[in-house]
Protein backbone atom coordinates (compact mmCIF):
# COMPACT_ATOMS: atom_id res chain seq x y z
CA UNK A 1 0.00 0.00 0.00
CA UNK A 2 1.43 3.11 -0.90
CA UNK A 3 2.00 6.30 2.02
CA UNK A 4 2.39 9.35 1.35
CA UNK A 5 0.13 11.96 -0.70
CA UNK A 6 -3.11 11.16 -1.93
CA UNK A 7 -3.49 10.46 -5.61
CA UNK A 8 -3.58 13.82 -7.49
CA UNK A 9 -1.47 15.73 -5.00
CA UNK A 10 1.77 16.06 -6.94
CA UNK A 11 -0.67 17.18 -10.10
CA UNK A 12 -2.60 19.74 -7.85
CA UNK A 13 0.86 20.85 -6.66
CA UNK A 14 2.20 21.57 -10.09
CA UNK A 15 -0.33 23.81 -10.70
CA UNK A 16 0.87 26.03 -8.04
CA UNK A 17 4.00 27.83 -9.15
CA UNK A 18 5.77 27.98 -6.26
CA UNK A 19 5.28 24.32 -5.35
CA UNK A 20 7.16 23.24 -8.95
CA UNK A 21 10.37 22.98 -7.54
CA UNK A 22 9.83 20.38 -4.66
CA UNK A 23 7.69 18.67 -6.84
CA UNK A 24 9.57 18.04 -9.94
CA UNK A 25 12.79 16.66 -6.80
CA UNK A 26 9.90 14.44 -5.40
CA UNK A 27 9.20 12.47 -8.97
CA UNK A 28 12.53 12.56 -10.08
CA UNK A 29 12.88 9.17 -8.24
CA UNK A 30 11.95 6.90 -11.42
CA UNK A 31 9.81 4.27 -9.03
CA UNK A 32 7.31 7.33 -7.95
CA UNK A 33 6.86 8.22 -12.19
CA UNK A 34 3.57 6.71 -13.52
CA UNK A 35 2.68 6.40 -16.68
CA UNK A 36 -1.40 7.02 -17.57
CA UNK A 37 -2.22 6.20 -20.95
CA UNK A 38 -6.01 5.56 -22.51
CA UNK A 39 -5.09 3.02 -25.67
CA UNK A 40 -7.85 3.32 -27.82
CA UNK A 41 -6.50 0.74 -30.24
CA UNK A 42 -3.00 -0.61 -31.16
CA UNK A 43 -1.95 -2.60 -34.76
CA UNK A 44 0.66 -3.16 -37.50
CA UNK A 45 -1.32 -0.63 -39.36
CA UNK A 46 -4.15 1.96 -39.11
CA UNK A 47 -6.53 -0.74 -41.32
CA UNK A 48 -5.82 -2.93 -38.87
CA UNK A 49 -7.70 -1.26 -35.58
CA UNK A 50 -10.89 -0.58 -35.39
CA UNK A 51 -11.79 2.70 -34.61
CA UNK A 52 -15.51 2.83 -35.54
CA UNK A 53 -16.62 3.72 -32.47
CA UNK A 54 -14.36 6.43 -31.73
CA UNK A 55 -14.20 7.95 -34.83
CA UNK A 56 -18.35 8.02 -35.15
CA UNK A 57 -18.33 10.08 -31.31
CA UNK A 58 -15.25 12.18 -32.64
CA UNK A 59 -15.59 12.44 -35.89
CA UNK A 60 -12.32 12.27 -37.22
CA UNK A 61 -11.24 9.83 -39.74
CA UNK A 62 -9.11 7.22 -38.56
CA UNK A 63 -6.41 8.51 -40.40
CA UNK A 64 -6.67 11.45 -38.05
CA UNK A 65 -7.21 9.14 -34.84
CA UNK A 66 -4.09 7.48 -35.61
CA UNK A 67 -2.02 10.56 -34.75
CA UNK A 68 -2.94 10.43 -31.60
CA UNK A 69 -1.32 9.30 -28.40
CA UNK A 70 -3.28 6.79 -27.58
CA UNK A 71 -3.66 4.51 -31.05
CA UNK A 72 -0.35 2.88 -30.81
CA UNK A 73 0.36 2.32 -34.96
CA UNK A 74 3.39 -0.49 -35.99
CA UNK A 75 4.97 -3.70 -35.40
CA UNK A 76 5.59 -4.25 -31.55
CA UNK A 77 9.01 -2.94 -31.13
CA UNK A 78 8.14 0.05 -32.67
CA UNK A 79 5.18 0.75 -30.57
CA UNK A 80 7.67 -0.06 -27.63
CA UNK A 81 9.71 2.39 -28.73
CA UNK A 82 7.37 5.12 -28.66
CA UNK A 83 6.24 4.47 -25.34
CA UNK A 84 9.61 4.50 -24.28
CA UNK A 85 10.06 7.88 -25.75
Amino acid sequence: MRRGKPAGTVVRELRRPHCRRNSRRRASRIDEIELNLFVAGAGRTVSDIDLSVISAASGMSADQLADLPGVLVGSPREIADTLLR
